[in-house]
């Protein structure tokens, strides 16, 4: 802020000087002739003091200056904000003048000069039915002029209830549904009842229904007559379709058709089956195995014989062991005797006997005689 723009004081006392009354009186008097709008400091020394204001209503609470610059803040905060500008000095967007113009009789002819009110001038809820022309109303609509807008409707097909535009009940006819626009999701079940069917001239019954008519997943189990369930099924007429079985030799388990356990029997089988199962040759052979018990009587001694067969297919041939005894001893007190047989070529058998512990030792020699069997299957 500048200082102020006449001399004062008029004198500089000094130190020990003598105010006179004429000196102190004529310093009040200066102050008091120059004092005015003219004599003091202004406060726009600077551009940024010029524009410098102070919202004197921040948030719906005031604010007090505590001095004279703080009053010339806010008178310069309201003088920018009523002229629509950013600093206090600039030219209003309109001037009282103009604003002079907009009075309740002005008449806005939709022009560009300044005159259109633009969304931000309306305020909400202002336009009333009052506020709208009769054209305001297009096709489909109806009121204006002091009328609320509403959508026409025949009454007919459409309807409005409770405030909300509806498809009145038994209001679609025949004449509104284009060709071939009704299909099978569209039907509630069951909903064509053979009164319905009947109903329908014959002649428009006639041609065939094409696959690509039919809806997947459309055919169910109410769809399809029961003659449809032919030999070895069931259902069909409101029932889903099923593998008929007998419960001895075929069942059904978790929705699969199997084989019952010990469901085949004998009787099953055909000929080729059991002559596959029925051996084509049968030797019968005994075997005799000389096993010397030697001198340890906790040990099990063995030895084996070699047997010839008519010639097998080694691929198709068992043997069918019959058991093993002693045939010949020399003072021997013989236990557990075993024995086994095995093929080893198409004409030869190897012969297995031992004897266990508790025989009686010495060298002495047994014979084990070994019964077998050779079948050979087709």
């Amino acid at each position: 802020m500048s200082t102020a723009q006449f001399t004062c004081p008029l004198i500089v006392v000094i130190p020990g000087q003598l105010i006179t009354s004429s000196g102190w009186n004529g310093e009040f008097q200066n102050i008091y002739t120059n004092g005015n709008t003219q004599g003091i400091g202004a406060y726009s020394d600077t551009d940024v003091q010029m524009q410098t204001s102070t919202d004197p209503f921040p948030g719906g609470v005031t604010s007090r200056p505590s001095a004279l610059n703080g009053e010339l803040e806010r008178i310069r905060f309201q003088i920018a904000l009523h002229g629509g500008v950013t600093y206090w000095y600039q030219t209003p967007v309109k001037n009282i003048a103009q604003l002079n113009t907009f009075d309740l009789g002005h008449t806005h002819t939709g022009t560009t000069d300044g005159t259109q009110i633009p969304t931000g001038g309306i305020a909400d809820a202002a336009v009333t039915p009052a506020k709208l022309s009769a054209s305001v109303a297009g096709n489909g609509l109806g009121g204006g002029a002091g009328t609320a807008l509403s959508v026409n409707v025949d009454g007919s097909t459409l309807d409005i209830s409770s405030d909300a535009l509806l498809v009145k009940d038994s209001g679609i006819t025949t004449a509104k549904i284009a060709d071939l626009n009704v299909t099978t999701v569209k039907l509630a079940a069951l909903a064509v009842t053979d009164a319905k069917v009947n109903d329908v001239a014959t002649t428009k019954l006639t041609g065939t229904i094409a696959t690509a008519q039919i809806a997947n997943s459309a055919v169910d189990e109410n769809k399809i007559a029961a003659s449809v369930a032919g030999n070895g099924l069931a259902g069909g007429a409101g029932t889903a379709l099923s593998v008929n079985v007998d419960g001895s030799t075929l069942e059904i388990s978790s929705d699969s058709l199997r084989v019952k356990d010990a469901g085949i029997t004998v009787a099953k089988l055909s000929a080729a089956v059991l002559a596959l199962m029925s051996p084509k040759s049968i030797q019968r052979k005994s075997t005799a195995v000389v096993v010397n018990l030697g001198s340890d009587a906790t040990a099990t001694v063995q030895n084996t014989a070699n047997e010839t067969i008519t010639s097998v297919d080694t691929t198709k041939s068992v043997i069918c062991y019959g058991g093993c005894r002693v045939t010949a001893q020399t003072n021997a007190d013989v236990h557990m005797i075993e024995g086994s047989a095995r093929i080893t070529s198409a004409t030869n058998v190897v012969v297995t006997a031992s004897a266990g512990p508790g025989s009686t030792p010495g060298n002495n020699n047994i014979t084990v005689t070994v019964d077998y069997e050779v079948l050979e299957y087709n």
